[in-house]
């Protein structure tokens, strides 16, 4: 124990390197771009008539390919465009006789069921296909096992979708290249949920900064380090990172998030249930514009 509470305060002054910025300003700045939040909905619907216009001409793996770019766009924005663009890539492919691209299209269109609650829909792809991307496949099911684990009404399924998840992780992290970003967050995950928060800060933070690392996937990792100093009991530095990933996701802007979510319940606890009240709306007008129709029980503790 006296280990790791040494590992823990030496990666709190290293955050504190990172999180310069007080967390007053940084809620400030929050509440900002929340106000601001539909000019980056304008930037990003730009944005995609740009690549919609630029599938004009394409053929074969090209427009297959553009087709997955649009759906990638549409993914956590608005669920209906992206089952639409899912559907051209799959239609493309095999009109084209693209056969890993067609793979790709069950596996995203897997993904898509997961994430709106059709675990049926998805386990029958995933288990009446065979896929040759082992990796792609396993990560489809770590998604769908979680999904199930979360949504279980009865103990012993929560249990029995929970050891599947375990395994389909466990695959997904062996196929997995240490040092890229797929491994980083899914490895943290797991720390976290094993409660080796230290481990799952260091991983983490000894990757943040690196130049090659896109601001999205900053953002995905400030959840996951929220997640992890929650965990080891800074709920400051926790609400530190929520924020900083909603900032990210708003300014993206995804609709699908969990950071301004997770944010707003810490505050509700803290008794700052204005703040939190108005971050929930944000999170659920958000959830709603992107047509997900799933998670809305998570809403109810500030409701």
């Amino acid at each position: 124990m006296k280990h790791l509470i040494s590992i823990l305060s030496g990666f709190l002054f290293f955050g504190l390197i990172l999180s310069a910025q007080p967390l007053g300003v940084l809620m400030d700045e929050l509440d900002k771009v929340i106000a601001e939040k539909e000019n980056y909905s304008v930037s990003k619907e730009q944005r995609l008539s740009e690549m919609k216009a630029a599938v004009v001409g394409l053929t074969g793996k090209e427009l297959s390919d553009a087709y997955e770019s649009l759906y990638r766009e549409y993914a956590n924005y608005d669920v209906d465009s992206a089952f639409t663009y899912c559907r051209k890539m799959l239609s493309c492919s095999e009109t084209f006789g693209l056969r890993n691209e067609y793979e790709d299209g069950l596996m995203n269109m897997a993904d898509l069921y997961t994430a709106t609650g059709m675990y049926a829909e998805a386990q029958e792809i995933l288990e009446t296909g065979q896929f040759s991307d082992r990796t792609m496949y396993y990560h489809c099911m770590h998604s769908l096992y979680t999904g199930m684990m979360q949504n279980a009404t009865f103990e012993d399924d929560r249990e029995r979708y929970s050891m599947l998840r375990s395994q389909a992780r466990d695959s997904l992290l062996n196929g997995l290249t240490p040092s890229g970003m797929d491994y980083i967050y899914t490895m943290s995950e797991k720390l976290s949920e094993q409660g080796d928060y230290a481990e799952a800060i260091a991983l983490i933070t000894n990757y943040y900064n690196r130049p090659f690392v896109t601001d999205r996937n900053r953002a995905i990792l400030d959840y996951s380090l929220a997640v992890a100093w929650r965990g080891a009991g800074d709920v400051e530095k926790a609400k530190w990172y929520y924020a900083k990933g909603a900032i990210a996701d708003l300014k993206t802007p995804v609709r699908d998030y969990r950071s301004l979510l997770e944010l707003a319940l810490l505050l509700y606890r803290e008794g700052d249930v204005q703040r939190a009240f108005r971050y929930v709306l944000c999170s659920m007008e958000d959830l709603q514009e992107s047509n997900t129709r799933i998670r809305t029980m998570e809403f109810i503790p500030v409701m």
